[in-house]
């Protein structure tokens, strides 16, 4: 009888370990998010503000974790339709001028720090989804998109 009760102890302790590193985990990837967040608002706005687009003030994004998983970097930004004269292209080189003046570098060389995964207008709004490469989540996000595409 003793035994089972070594065991079923052993068994809650083992439990609440991996529940606390999994809470830490979630933790983590919350405050990274949340930091990928802000550089990616800023870098957004600086590259909007050399395009002499007029931001309405504050930028901000919406992650879109929920959608493609957890710990993917990946931001949407909705604008107004005037903001459609921008080409996408354009988009990206300033927003890769941007991070180099914000000395923001990419997790993976072979990609840019900013990368570009969905641009659209609908309903009158241009829709904007940027991911920040921070990860190996995002990089395999990205790398999905592109093949999709």
């Amino acid at each position: 009888m003793v035994w089972l009760i070594v065991v079923l102890v052993l068994i809650v302790l083992i439990v609440l370990w991996v529940l606390r590193k999994r809470w830490r985990r979630n933790k983590a990837i919350q405050i990274l998010l949340h930091h990928s967040q802000r550089l990616s608002d800023q870098v957004m706005d600086a590259a909007l503000t050399s395009l002499k687009i007029p931001v309405q003030e504050p930028l901000t994004s919406k992650p879109i974790t929920d959608i493609w998983g957890h710990g993917v970097m990946a931001f949407s930004y909705i604008f107004p339709k005037s903001f459609s004269t921008i080409d996408q292209h354009q988009l990206a080189d300033a927003l890769q001028k941007a991070a180099e003046e914000l000395d923001i570098a990419s997790s993976d060389p072979a990609l840019p720090p900013f990368v570009i995964t969905d641009y659209f207008e609908l309903e009158g709004q241009q829709h904007v989804d940027l991911a920040f490469i921070a990860n190996e989540a995002t990089i395999e996000y990205v790398r999905d998109v592109n093949r999709v595409a």
